[in-house]
């Protein structure tokens, strides 16, 4: 095998929010139950 460093990897660190606004992944289903919701139906 050779000695060679393929990947290196300095000051790897994970950022979190506490209480941050949550601004997720929507579907095109929750797009279209939101729209349901929001207009009463």
């Amino acid at each position: 095998m050779s000695d060679d460093v393929v990947i290196k990897v300095e000051n790897l660190f994970k950022q979190y929010r506490i209480g941050g606004a949550k601004k997720g992944y929507k579907t095109f289903k929750d797009s279209i139950l939101m729209g349901i919701i929001k207009n009463g139906y």
